[in-house]
């Protein structure tokens, strides 16, 4: 299946949806690619590279339960221009995953006031997990998040705000629905309080 927005093939924005996504934004030569498989053995060697401990979380050396996204893929119920591609998962326990959630991993780390963070836990060995971080960071090639501008354009504008406007009445409907179920308690969909 493909999906274009404009007339001119190849010129235009172009969303194949394949195991690859490859989006055009700019111009012939400014393609995103957005991976869609993980394969478990190039997840294993780089953290083999970094010197990462697959079977222990990443952020305070429990017993890994969770595989979470160091950099969020969604963030205030948007995208974040990050993806679920090999360079962006680490191996987690399930406090620290939820801890952190959709939070910067350099900042939440260090926090003394984040619930669940490994600071505020007294993990010991911070700085060394910081670092294996870092590098894991660099031997992955993490580049800059992807603007949301950006996607929008590579998707096409007709497509992305039908999709965020159909979204948006999903979360409202669905925000009714627990009023009514729970009488009138306010509740949280989609990262907004409503």
């Amino acid at each position: 299946m493909r999906v274009t927005a404009g007339n001119a093939p190849n010129k235009s924005p172009v969303l194949c949806v394949t195991d690859i996504r490859r989006c055009n934004l700019e111009g012939e030569n400014d393609w995103l690619h957005i991976p869609r498989k993980v394969k478990l053995e190039d997840l294993a060697n780089l953290y083999k590279r970094a010197g990462i401990n697959p079977d222990e979380c990443i952020y305070c050396g429990a017993r890994k339960t969770d595989t979470d996204h160091l950099r969020p893929i969604v963030k205030g119920g948007r995208p974040s221009g990050f993806f679920h591609v090999t360079g962006n998962l680490v191996p987690a326990c399930g406090p620290c995953n939820q801890s952190k959630s959709g939070l910067d991993w350099r900042a939440w780390i260090n926090s003394k006031t984040a619930k669940g963070s490994p600071a505020r836990r007294g993990t010991v060995d911070i700085d060394e997990r910081y670092r294996q971080l870092e590098r894991f960071e660099e031997i992955a090639g993490v580049k800059d998040a992807v603007p949301e501008d950006a996607l929008r354009a590579a998707v096409g504008s007709e497509l992305w705000d039908a999709y965020w406007r159909r979204r948006d009445e999903i979360v409202t409907l669905m925000e009714q629905a627990q009023r009514a179920a729970f009488g009138g308690a306010v509740v949280r969909f989609g990262g907004a309080e409503r």
